[in-house]
C-alpha cells in the first residue's frame, strides 16, 4: 500500500506539474509554476547545528546521508522526518553515501586501514560488499530498485575501473573491463544499464556492451549524471568559453539542451529533472521534459546551495545549503516539497 500510495503522489504531481508549465508560454511559465516547500532536515539530538550531504532517497519519505557529528562523520538516515544515527563498526571511518533504492537500502564507501571498500546498510546493519582481487580502493556510487549495486575504485597500479554486483549474485563481483579503464560509474538504471563517463565522454554498458551518448558539438567535455527508465541527464562543457549546458538524452544519439539549465543532475521515473540553473552559483531549477518548472527556493538567511543530492519519485528533493559558500556541498540538509 505504501508503494502504491507513493506512485500515485508522483504521478498526481508530475501530471500537475506537466499542466502548470505546458499551460502557458515559456516566459510566464515560471510564474504559474507551482512553487516549492523548502523545510530543514531534523538533525539528531544534541547537534542542531550539524552539517554534512545527503544523497539517498528511497522515495516515500526515507533519505539517507552523511554528518559531521562532533569529531566524526557518521552515516544518518531519515524517516517519517526523524534521524537515525548508524554508528560505524570499529576501524571503519570517513564514510561516503553513493545512493539508497526504494527498499531503503543504502549504499557507499568507507575508509579501512589504508584503503576503501563498498559498503550497503539495511535493516540487518552495516555490510562490506566483497573487492575484485587486487582493488584496495572502491566506493560505490548507486544502487538501483532491485538491488545491483556500482562502484568506481582503482586496482593495485592505480588504475580507474568500474564494478558491478548483481542482486541476485553479490559474492561475485564483475569488472566492467569493455567499458575501458578510468571509465567512473555514475548511476545505474532498473534494467541494470550502466551510466558510466570517461574523459572526455559518457558511455552507457549493459552485459558488456557499451554504447557512446553523443555529444552536442565536437570536442569539449561530456558528462552523464544520472540515468531512469534509459533516459540520461548530464552536461556538456564547451572548452573555449567554458560554457556548460544542462542535457537530457532520450536517446544515445540525441542530446537536448534544458532551456536555463548549467547542469543537470537528478532525474526521476516520471521525468522530473533537478539541476543547477544558469551558473555555478545559481539556483537549483527542475524541468519536465525541456519545460523548466521552476527554482528551488533557499530557507530564510541562508544564501548558497550545493548541487542536487537525490531526487525521489515523490518528486521531493534533497540538497544542502548554507549562509557561506559551500565547499563539496556540505551544508545543512534540506528538503524540497512540489506545492501543487
Amino acid at each position: 500500500m505504501k508503494l502504491r500510495s507513493t506512485l500515485r503522489t508522483g504521478v498526481l504531481a508530475v501530471a500537475s506539474l506537466t499542466m502548470a508549465t505546458l499551460a502557458v508560454s515559456p516566459a510566464d511559465a515560471a510564474d504559474a509554476a507551482p512553487g516549492w516547500q523548502v523545510s530543514y532536515l531534523a538533525t539528531p539530538d544534541g547537534y542542531p547545528d550539524a552539517v554534512g550531504v545527503v544523497h539517498g532517497t528511497d522515495s516515500h519519505g526515507g533519505y539517507a546521508g552523511t554528518l559531521k557529528l562532533g569529531d566524526s562523520d557518521q552515516v544518518v538516515t531519515w524517516k517519517d522526518g526523524q534521524p537515525t544515527v548508524h554508528p560505524l563498526p570499529t576501524g571503519w571511518s570517513r564514510p561516503k553515501v553513493g545512493g539508497e533504492n526504494w527498499a531503503g537500502t543504502v549504499v557507499g564507501e568507507v575508509t579501512i586501514g589504508k584503503g576503501q571498500q563498498a559498503f550497503m546498510l539495511t535493516e540487518a546493519g552495516f555490510e562490506l560488499l566483497p573487492s575484485p582481487a587486487g582493488y584496495p580502493y572502491l566506493g560505490a556510487t548507486a544502487i538501483n530498485n532491485r538491488g545491483d549495486v556500482v562502484a568506481y575504485g582503482f586496482d593495485t597500479r592505480g588504475t580507474g575501473q568500474s564494478v558491478l554486483w548483481r542482486a541476485d549474485d553479490r559474492a561475485h563481483p564483475e569488472v566492467l573491463t569493455s567499458a575501458g579503464i578510468f571509465s567512473g560509474a555514475a548511476d545505474i538504471d532498473d534494467d541494470g544499464t550502466v551510466l558510466l563517463n570517461r574523459y572526455p565522454e559518457a558511455m552507457l554498458w549493459k552485459d558488456g556492451v557499451v554504447r557512446k551518448l553523443t555529444s552536442p558539438e565536437p570536442g569539449g567535455l561530456t558528462r552523464g549524471e544520472a540515468i531512469r527508465n534509459g533516459v540520461v541527464v548530464g552536461m556538456h562543457l564547451t572548452y573555449q568559453t567554458s560554457a556548460r549546458q544542462g542535457l537530457l538524452w532520450h536517446d544515445t544519439d540525441a542530446p537536448t539542451p534544458l532551456p536555463g539549465a548549467f547542469t543537470a543532475n537528478k532525474i526521476n521515473r516520471f521525468g522530473l529533472v533537478a539541476g543547477r540553473a544558469t551558473s555555478q552559483t545559481g539556483p537549483l531549477g527542475t524541468w519536465l521534459g525541456t519545460h523548466r518548472v521552476g527554482d528551488l527556493p533557499l530557507p530564510e538567511g541562508m544564501t548558497n546551495v550545493g548541487d542536487p543530492g537525490a531526487l525521489g519519485d515523490d518528486g521531493t528533493v534533497v540538497g544542502t545549503v548554507g549562509s557561506t559558500r559551500l565547499t563539496l556541498d556540505v551544508g545543512r540538509p534540506v528538503i524540497w516539497r512540489p506545492h501543487l
